[in-house]
């Protein structure tokens, strides 16, 4: 597995949005900050023939915890299947993770607008094994990469994500 993100710097600056939501935790919400100075793409490359394709703007910020939530479970030993589903765009995109003591079997499948929203998503039709070390480790280097570009950009030091999730207040 690797995790690509695209990044292209706008030319101008644009406004801060006064309407962020208060609710967002402090990455969440720095990253909704971000969007005046930057546009990203992420690609999830699972192996050479099955790719996801994700917009930083809305996915990374929407599925912020169930992703962080993957990653955790991966350092603590969870064993388990579970899915993150990225919603937004238009896609209906369901990235399922399976984790056992040393690996991840990851798959996606796409569904459709009947699917959509009722947890009726279609089985994938493949799955790639790789070690948790390297799931983890893809992620915390896209979480670090981004973190960097809140100190680049506007200014910002925040903790990775999932340093401090559910004990964060939101200290704008």
């Amino acid at each position: 597995m690797k995790i690509i993100l695209e990044i292209k710097n706008k030319k101008t600056p644009g406004e801060a949005d006064e309407f962020i939501d208060e609710e967002l935790t402090p990455f969440q919400y720095h990253l909704e900050e971000l969007r005046q100075y930057i546009d990203g793409e992420i690609t999830l490359e699972l192996n050479s023939k099955h790719k996801i394709y994700l917009d930083i703007y809305p996915d990374l910020t929407v599925n912020f915890e169930e992703i962080v939530d993957s990653i955790q479970r991966a350092k603590s030993g969870w064993i388990g299947k579970d899915y993150i589903w990225f919603c937004e765009q238009g896609r209906d995109t369901y990235l399922h993770y399976t984790i056992d003591e040393t690996l991840i079997g990851l798959s996606y499948t796409e569904g459709n607008e009947i699917s959509k929203g009722k947890g009726d998503k279609p089985a994938p039709s493949f799955k790639v094994k790789i070690k948790k070390t390297n799931y983890v480790n893809e992620w915390e280097k896209l979480f670090l990469h981004i973190s960097r570009l809140f100190k680049e950009k506007p200014g910002k030091t925040i903790k990775m994500p999932w340093q401090n999730k559910f004990r964060q207040t939101n200290n704008h």
